[in-house]
């Protein structure tokens, strides 16, 4: 049985989890309408290279793909490598 004066919950205000580096490409592409496969083509790599991307623990992208990526997506390079910054990069 749980005590309900002791059960915390968390609060609505607190800051949400950050992603990971798999998260924000995935979420990076989604938002730019592109399947893997068109992200594929633009990047010169596999499908199965983004789809790797895109899992958490499987092989990252190097960073000079990573340089490649940000424009590609349209969201700054910090934010995509480290998940610092905003997303969206700069005008």
């Amino acid at each position: 049985m749980i005590d309900k004066q002791t059960e915390r919950r968390p609060s609505p205000h607190a800051a949400a989890a950050p992603m990971d580096m798999a998260t924000r490409i995935r979420v990076a592409r989604q938002r730019t309408g592109m399947t893997q496969h068109q992200l594929a083509e633009r990047m010169h790599v596999t499908r199965g290279a983004v789809a790797n991307w895109e899992i958490n623990g499987r092989p990252k992208p190097s960073l000079a793909h990573l340089i490649r990526l940000a424009p590609v997506l349209g969201v700054s390079f910090e934010w995509l490598a480290t998940g610092r910054g905003e997303m969206a990069m700069a005008p």
